[in-house]
């Protein structure tokens, strides 16, 4: 039997609470704008949206997901906080010539998988701490 669904509003507390509680963690810059945003839906359960030259970074997730996934709030949460760490390096990337940022090239593969790797690390260290 499928646990029954939390109330949005009560899912909105969790999300924005696990993103503040990651921002302490690892020591996001108080400039740095991360609201949660529940405007997706169907595909992806989660993206932090990195737009060079901004301190906006808001976090879009799909509400729906997370009230019948309350356990990975926190995680999940972390992951996007922790793309933050990287922003930097994602920027620089997102810097390059569009044709050295297609996801076939090898610098881009590389580039893309090595900030994902770095921010799985990142989240795990923050879920360790816990």
């Amino acid at each position: 039997m499928p646990e029954p669904r939390q109330s949005a509003s009560k899912t909105l507390r969790q999300l924005e609470a696990a993103v503040k509680e990651a921002r302490a963690f690892y020591g996001i810059d108080p400039l740095y704008d991360t609201p949660v945003r529940a405007d997706l839906s169907g595909g992806s359960s989660t993206q932090i949206r990195i737009e060079p030259g901004y301190f906006h970074r808001p976090i879009s997730v799909d509400l729906d997901y997370y009230q019948r996934n309350p356990h990975l709030i926190r995680e999940d949460m972390a992951h996007e906080v922790a793309h933050l760490v990287t922003d930097e390096l994602a920027c620089m990337f997102q810097r390059l010539p569009p044709e050295l940022r297609d996801e076939g090239e090898p610098l881009a593969m590389l580039l893309i998988d090595a900030l994902e790797r770095a921010t799985v690390r990142l989240e795990r260290m923050f879920t360790r701490h816990a």
